[in-house]
């Protein structure tokens, strides 16, 4: 807080401003305990922790007898605008007293508790944040030495950012928010979401009319019908491309796991058919988890640990259509790619396969990384819009194709593949009834 005190005692100076400081607060402005500041008093405060004006609690100001004496005050020493810089309980009583006596305040956010609405973050937040994590830091080689469990309580009120950031920055193993006392931080990162989420609702809404723009620029500067005979050949060949990675996954899995190709299809079909309709392995997840576990054999505690990493970075598929689209991309702008660009493409393509997130259209966004490798023009992906939904359809049905041989491989080198344990809906009727 001094380093706001001290920006608003120089500004005060320069604007040629007579500057009062008032000592702990609401409290100092009732006994009227008073004391002028200028730019020299203010010298070398900035390193220092706290305030020089010091701070406290004042029950008298909640009622209006204390606030009409503050009143009196301020007026008696000329005072003509307030200065708070605090937290919530601060901030609300300048408000009342604004109201009633119609008296200028301006509120500076200053708590640890980072509990201000229309601030990411207050003064003395980050201070109290990486004091915590400075203080768990401490004493985490002696828990490890002594095999010891330690809770570590942090302040922050009725906020819990402070328990929140403190938690993921040092590691915790559990952070602990009452749910009334978490409702700040759970209701920030629900709007947080609501945000994101509504432009996302935006930006797709406009998406298509961007799209048929950049087509129909294409198509008018294009001078015949090859340009979408070109198109047609190349989804051919992501198609072509993705049934042989189909087929070399059966293969893996009659090799390493003597199952029948027949088995292993009829087995992940359903994953297949919910993957291609929704263009999303982490949807298609708890159906993959289903089948592989019940319809495969694979033992739940490799399953559940295989298909959810599957789902986030094995994506062959998509690394497939990536490379292949930017060597058509390529072409179609008449580039000629030396041996060692398409190397570098397929080892990009690769890459950033793996960081796609595993939702709809993530490979055409990772599609921008591989064509700014290789000096691509990323105008080009307007080539490929009006295909690229069905190919990224065709392409997920790969990636969890790929997710599920994958997992009877790793189950069956541990030997945790077994015997299929298929359940019916009605399996716990009797039961029940």
């Amino acid at each position: 807080m001094n380093a706001a005190i001290r920006s608003v005692v120089r500004t005060c100076a320069y604007y040629k401003i007579e500057c009062i400081g008032i000592y702990r607060g609401y409290q100092g402005m009732i006994e009227g305990d008073f004391t002028s500041l200028t730019a020299r008093s203010v010298n070398n405060i900035i390193n220092k922790g706290g305030t020089i004006l010091k701070s406290a609690r004042s029950e008298e100001f909640r009622t209006s007898e204390g606030r009409k004496k503050a009143h009196k005050n301020l007026i008696k020493q000329n005072i003509d605008g307030l200065v708070v810089i605090g937290g919530d309980g601060s901030f609300t009583g300048g408000v009342i007293f604004n109201k009633e006596y119609n008296f200028p305040v301006i509120g500076i956010p200053g708590t640890i508790d980072n509990d201000i609405f229309g601030t990411s973050h207050t003064l003395g937040y980050d201070t109290a944040l990486n004091t915590a994590v400075d203080a768990i830091d401490k004493i985490r080689d002696t828990a490890s030495s002594h095999n010891r469990l330690f809770f570590v309580e942090v302040m922050g009120r009725d906020a819990g950012f402070i328990a929140l950031n403190a938690g993921v920055g040092a590691g915790a193993e559990e952070i602990l928010i009452p749910e009334e006392k978490g409702k700040t931080v759970k209701s920030f990162f629900d709007g947080f979401n609501e945000v994101i989420l509504k432009m996302v609702d935006l930006i797709m809404l406009a998406a298509p009319y961007g799209v048929f723009a950049l087509l129909a620029a294409l198509i008018a500067e294009s001078p015949s019908v090859d340009l979408f005979k070109a198109l047609a050949w190349y989804a051919l060949t992501v198609v072509l491309g993705l049934a042989l990675m189909i087929v070399i996954y059966n293969i893996l899995v009659f090799v390493f796991t003597k199952k029948r190709p027949s088995f292993f299809m009829k087995a992940i079909s359903p994953a297949q058919l919910l993957a291609f309709s929704t263009s999303s392995s982490a949807a298609t997840l708890p159906v993959t988890m289903e089948r592989v576990t019940e319809h495969i054999g694979v033992e739940e505690e490799v399953a559940s640990f295989v298909l959810p990493i599957g789902a986030t970075i094995n994506m062959d598929g998509t690394s497939l259509y990536q490379a292949v689209a930017a060597v058509f991309i390529a072409q179609a702008f008449g580039m000629d790619l030396s041996f060692g660009t398409q190397l570098g493409i397929i080892a990009t393509a690769t890459l950033a396969s793996i960081g796609s997130a595993a939702v709809p259209g993530a490979g055409m966004v990772m599609l921008v990384g591989v064509l700014g490798y290789a000096g691509i023009p990323e105008a080009g992906l307007a080539l490929i819009f009006a295909v690229d939904r069905p190919l990224d359809m065709c392409r997920t049905v790969v990636n969890v194709t790929g997710d599920a041989a994958v997992s009877m491989l790793v189950a069956m080198s541990i030997g945790k593949l077994g015997e299929p344990k298929k359940k019916n809906w009605d399996d716990n009727y009797e039961v029940l009834k």
